[in-house]
């Protein structure tokens, strides 16, 4: 890239230009983020993860801009209309918007009316008004020359018209205008939104937005969406208004010489239809385009973060783990997993009710808890399990499909992996969209979260084995009234509870029924979106999510060949045999159930000290059903494969999540929506940046894991799983590279994020990139011993003295790095595992009280809140103005996707499925910063009423310079000089009266009268003069 775009790169991103030009260089080298990031912080002066991705972000936006120059110039050299002059231009020129006004300039176009008036001769009348230049002849006898009745002429008038069309169009060429008009309409527009005519008096979920209108500069990226989204769907009519008068004005003193002159009507006639007409619904297309762009980057942009901290999710490390996942009807698929995410052993398990007992009691709601009730602990400890007294089970295979899983975030959208209906049975079927509408609540936006593959229950066993498991309907689920605005120090929100409208669309018989998002009460919400997993998402994922599952007819067979037993002995077998560390779950249907079944299963097996514990299950059917499952587990069903999957996920999150497309993980808000070319390469360079941030043992980590370390690739990391299987486990870098003939370029940036533990050389297991072991060997003679010798040494290490170790390759910033992994070797930066602790009389909706305190994980942040997982299967909400006892305009600045918090349960509305809580409640007041105190002067007391001011003291005329109150006023005295009092109830409270505050007879007392204010004004002027 030249100068002037590193310069603009420079600008946009506030970083310096000489960083700026070195990221360049090296990215346009073939080095990716994470290697410069980690290992070229003396180019970049030390630049982090955050610069160098925005950067990097630029860089892409410019790549366009100078494709899209390329393809203009070549337009333009085909048609022979390319000049110096144009060229410069658009080399000039930095803007996609100015770049396709150009285009749009020199397109081809239909027939205008423009053109039909240059058919019949007036183009030459055109020029005389346009010139603007007297002659001999009158205007009228200029006119009547071109009146030609054979030619559609028949009048003066329709001369004028065609004269006017053809100078609307010279209006409209002007370069230079266009622009201006454009950068008006977006520095002063407003963005409007009405309800269509057929829609008023609807309630439905855009009805805040029937009459809105926003600052275009101002308006957030969700509300951009959530109109062009109600635009689409056919409820609203946008636009973009503007100062039409104002920019009229601008055309016609840009075009008119002399405002007396005669030429004047004609050309202001000119202007006006060339701004209505030609001018106004270009640049409003623009400035849409522009919007959309912006709305785009930040949604993407919400979407990195969250999915960044769902990937760094805690990791419970490698222990034997053992996966439980629903299948159809009362059955379970078990899967145990050793150390190293190795299958062991799968089981069926099929659980019945104890007698008297029907499935339903079992798991019937309990009585609603009172608001101050104890919390349960989640993890070790054992709840009853009432109405269950024994299991079936059987080994084998269950053609159950995957389970119905609540995914994380807030809205929710029901797949059904395997259709019953024979029109189903094509592989990538369309699917149907099934949208309820919402009832009229105020603002609402919800994020956009992964839906959960709901199974088909009881489907017929005739066609499992024909259906493929495809894409599935998408079901879009009703949006949510979820504030959106931050009140800063403010009372709880106010509680709109909404009418509940009727379904428009029958949701089709295979498709699980849709779940509600919660909202909690706030003031303001946005038109949310639910998250569905793509038929058509880009490259392989795409395929593996819909690609179908063969099913051999000789599985039934083996299954109906299987013997049934007590699944309480061959659990607890299983337990024993492989002394499991660990048991993980979904969070969807029947988790509570489940989790209680399992805790009387464990304390039934006399150990204390196994885990159990939900994992996050979205997209986990698109994984069931998609190529690496097959291949991992290639004679087992979906659902066993969901269970090793849940398995895995508790103990390694990243490794598990990056085998499926990051857009169906669904932790963003309004993801249909954007630029899917924009949100798969920022998806992508969002999991790399993860994966190399933690590291790869190349021994132990499978292809989708291995394909992201920066300088691999798909192929790469097929070889290197390859050999490993057919071979041996690689026992250092160096022999890695050799291993699978990897070249330098990829070696230098690969070596660094492969971790070898109990490798042969002691620095493979850390962080430490191969062209530094020569500085740490160094480090190590000056010590007199070993390398080893220097690993988790803090005497050694922090003894060392840099400065002596600085190269021309290798500067402070690497040294320090370098001491901090001799320090802590292989350290994984992501935080310590902890499972969150659900209350145990607290198991769906029902048994929710407000004032109850409950403990939950964080599954979705948006601009206006964010949505935790209480144990419930609804998230709850908590809003923006409820989260900190300080003001925050962001939410992710008080939590982020993962985090264990506290919350208040505010409100729970059963019949919109909403839960309102709250962190705030919980804080306590908090401690406010005071203002410094200023030193109290006593003031002139104010004369009794009737009292006159020679009455008031004998001090009260000359008050010594101390004394006098305007000298120095206390801060209420100066408060009801800048405005009007504040009522009592709306004061922030303080810690601790100031003295000058109590000797202030109006900060104590009643309001003083009129008489009484006047008399102290007076008394304050004297003291001044």
């Amino acid at each position: 890239m030249d100068a002037a775009i590193i310069g603009r790169i420079a600008l946009e991103t506030a970083i310096p230009e000489a960083s700026v030009s070195a990221v360049v260089t090296l990215l346009k080298t073939g080095f990716t983020g994470p290697f410069i990031v980690r290992y070229r912080k003396e180019a970049t002066a030390g630049m982090d993860e955050a610069k160098v991705r925005a950067i990097q972000d630029r860089m892409a936006h410019y790549r366009g801009v100078l494709d899209q120059r390329a393809s203009l110039v070549k337009t333009l050299s085909e048609q022979g209309r390319l000049t110096e002059e144009l060229r410069t231009q658009i080399e000039s020129s930095f803007s996609r918007a100015e770049l396709a006004d150009l285009e749009h300039q020199f397109r081809p176009r239909k027939k205008t009316r423009a053109m039909e008036a240059i058919e019949k001769g007036l183009q030459p009348l055109a020029e005389y008004f346009w010139n603007q230049e007297l002659d001999a002849w009158s205007a009228e006898e200029h006119i009547d020359v071109f009146v030609d009745p054979s030619k559609g002429i028949l009048n003066r008038e329709q001369a004028l018209e065609g004269v006017v069309d053809i100078l609307a169009e010279y209006v409209a060429e002007n370069f230079e205008h266009r622009k201006k008009l454009r950068e008006m309409l977006w520095s002063e527009g407003l963005l409007a939104s009405s309800v269509v005519p057929a829609k008023a008096g609807q309630k439905t979920k855009y009805a805040m937005y029937y009459d809105r209108r926003e600052p275009v500069t101002t308006i957030p990226s969700h509300r951009v969406l959530a109109i062009r989204r109600g635009c689409k769907e056919g409820v609203l009519i946008s636009s973009i208004e503007g100062d039409n008068a104002r920019a009229i004005e601008f055309l016609a003193a840009a075009h008119i010489r002399d405002r007396e002159s005669l030429f004047t009507p004609v050309i202001e006639a000119a202007v006006r239809e060339s701004y209505n007409r030609i001018l106004r619904p270009m640049i409003e297309s623009e400035v849409r385009s522009q919007l959309k762009e912006r709305a785009d980057r930040e949604a993407i942009r919400i979407f990195q973060e969250n999915l960044a901290n769902l990937l760094l999710s805690p990791p419970a490390g490698p222990i034997v783990a053992m996966g439980v996942d629903w299948g159809k009807g009362n059955e379970c698929s078990v899967a145990v997993i050793d150390e190293t995410g190795r299958f062991l052993e799968g089981a069926r398990v099929r659980f019945s009710p104890a007698a008297g007992t029907s499935p339903a009691a079992a798991a019937a709601p309990s009585p609603a808890p009172r608001a101050d009730s104890p919390a349960g602990p989640t993890a070790a400890v054992l709840g009853d399990a009432p109405g269950i007294a024994r299991l079936e089970v059987s080994s084998g295979r269950d053609e159950a499909p995957c389970p119905p899983p609540a995914d994380a975030g807030a809205g929710t959208e029901t797949t059904a992996p395997e259709a019953v209906d024979s029109k189903a049975t094509a592989p990538e079927a369309a699917a149907p969209e099934t949208a309820v509408p919402e009832a009229a609540a105020p603002e609402t936006a919800v994020p956009e979260a992964a839906a959960p593959e709901t199974a088909v229950p009881e489907a017929a066993a005739a066609l499992e084995t024909a259906v493929p498991e495809a894409a599935a309907p998408e079901t879009a689920v009703p949006e949510e009234a979820a504030p959106e605005t931050a009140v800063p120090e403010a009372a709880a929100p106010e509680t709109a509870v909404p009418e509940a409208a009727a379904p428009e669309t029958a949701v089709p018989e295979a498709a699980a029924p849709e779940t509600a998002v919660p909202e909690a009460a706030a003031p303001e919400a946005e038109a949310p979106e639910a998250t569905a997993p793509e038929a058509t998402a880009p490259e392989t994922a795409a395929a593996e999510a819909t690609a179908p599952e063969a099913t051999a007819p000789e599985t039934a067979a083996a299954e109906a060949a299987e013997s049934v037993g007590d699944a309480g002995t061959v659990l607890r077998d299983l337990i024993a045999r492989h002394k499991v560390g660990a048991v993980a779950f979904g969070t969807g249907t029947g988790a509570r159930e489940l989790e209680n079944l399992l805790r009387q299963i464990v304390t039934e097996t006399g150990s204390d000290d196994i885990m159990i514990a939900s994992v996050n299950d979205a997209g986990i059917a698109i994984y069931a059903s998609s190529r690496i499952a097959r291949e991992e587990l290639p004679d087992s069903s979906a659902s066993l494969r969901c269970a090793m999957s849940l398995a895995r996920r508790l103990q390694d999150p990243l490794a598990e999540l990056v085998k499926i497309d990051p857009k169906l993980i669904g932790v963003g808000q309004y993801q249909h929506d954007v630029d899917q070319k924009e949100l798969h390469r920022g998806l992508v360079q969002t999991v790399q940046y993860c994966v190399n941030s933690v590291g790869v043992n190349p021994n132990t980590a499978g292809e989708s894991l291995l394909r992201y370390v920066s300088g691999l690739n798909d192929k790469l990391a097929r070889k290197i799983v390859g050999f490993r299987n057919s071979q041996d486990f690689f026992r250092s870098r160096e022999g890695l590279k050799t291993a699978i003939g990897l070249d330098d370029a990829s070696y230098r940036q690969a070596a660094g994020f492969l971790r070898i533990p109990d490798g042969d050389h002691p620095l493979d297991c850390t962080a430490i990139h191969p062209e530094a072991y020569p500085v740490v060997e160094k480090m190590a003679a000056a010590q007199g011993g070993e390398i080893r010798d220097l690993l988790e040494n803090q005497e050694k290490v922090t003894s060392l003295k840099l400065d002596d170790f600085v190269t021309d390759e290798i500067g402070l910033p690497t040294l320090d790095d370098i001491r901090e992994e001799l320090l802590h070797p292989g350290r994984d930066p992501r935080r310590a595992f902890r499972v969150p602790k659900f209350r145990s009389d607290v198991r769906q909706m029902s048994d929710l009280q407000p004032g109850m305190t409950m403990e939950g994980t964080v599954t979705n942040v948006t601009n206006f809140g964010a949505f935790v997982d209480i144990g419930v299967r609804q998230d709850g909400l908590v809003h923006l103005s409820q989260m900190s006892n300080r003001f925050i305009r962001d939410p992710r600045e008080a939590v982020k996707v993962g985090d264990i918090v506290q919350v208040k349960v505010l409100s729970v509305e059963m019949e919109t499925q909403r839960i309102g809580l709250s962190m705030k409640a919980l804080l306590g007041g908090g401690r406010r910063r005071q203002k410094p105190q200023r030193r109290g002067r006593k003031t002139s007391p104010a004369p009794r009423e009737g009292q006159s001011r020679g009455e008031a003291g004998p001090d009260s005329r000359n008050p010594s310079r101390a004394d006098r109150p305007g000298a120095n006023r206390s801060r209420e005295a100066s408060g009801r000089r800048r405005g009007p009092r504040k009522p009592e109830g709306s004061r922030k409270p303080e810690s601790a009266p100031s003295a000058e505050r109590n000797e202030d007879p109006a900060s104590d007392g009643p309001t003083p009268t009129l008489q009484e204010k006047i008399a102290i004004l007076q008394s304050k002027f004297r003291g001044i003069h």
